[in-house]
């Protein structure tokens, strides 16, 4: 990707503030965040939500990128296709039938203290040899 200009940096970054999703929930981790917004406004082939967490979040974490890296996670995207995968998936029953399934939608982050860069009891550490290979979705 490019070296963006200091006008696109600034541009770019009144829009994400501009955006009420792009707030991490007080208690909100970072694997739960960057996956919703994901899911919004889809992946750049960069870290831009998890660096935004990390600097709204946690300014001082300098090794965020690093340690993500270290597990394969290079975009956003990465972080739950090669980093981590849900751990806990609620299930409903249904009453007619009695059979279980799970929820169309992901489950409430399960929190954080604020200043974390670290994911929820929600996420577990994806196994290497679940690891997808390619470098962005």
């Amino acid at each position: 990707m490019p070296e963006m200009s200091v006008a696109d940096e600034a541009e770019l970054y009144l829009k994400m503030i501009a955006d009420p999703g792009s707030e991490p929930g007080l208690y909100e981790c970072l694997a739960c965040f960057v996956s919703r917004r994901v899911e919004e406004v889809g992946c750049d082939g960069t870290l831009l939500w998890s660096q935004w967490f990390r600097d709204v979040k946690s300014p001082t974490a300098s090794a965020l990128e690093a340690r993500l890296t270290r597990i394969r996670v290079y975009c956003d995207c990465h972080v739950t296709r090669n980093g981590y995968r849900m751990e806990r998936r609620l299930l409903i029953r249904d009453l007619m039938t009695d059979e279980l399934s799970e929820p169309d939608e992901m489950p409430d982050c399960a929190g954080v203290r604020r200043t974390s860069t670290k994911p929820c009891g929600n996420w577990e550490r994806r196994p290497v040899n679940e690891w997808r290979p390619g470098r962005h979705e």
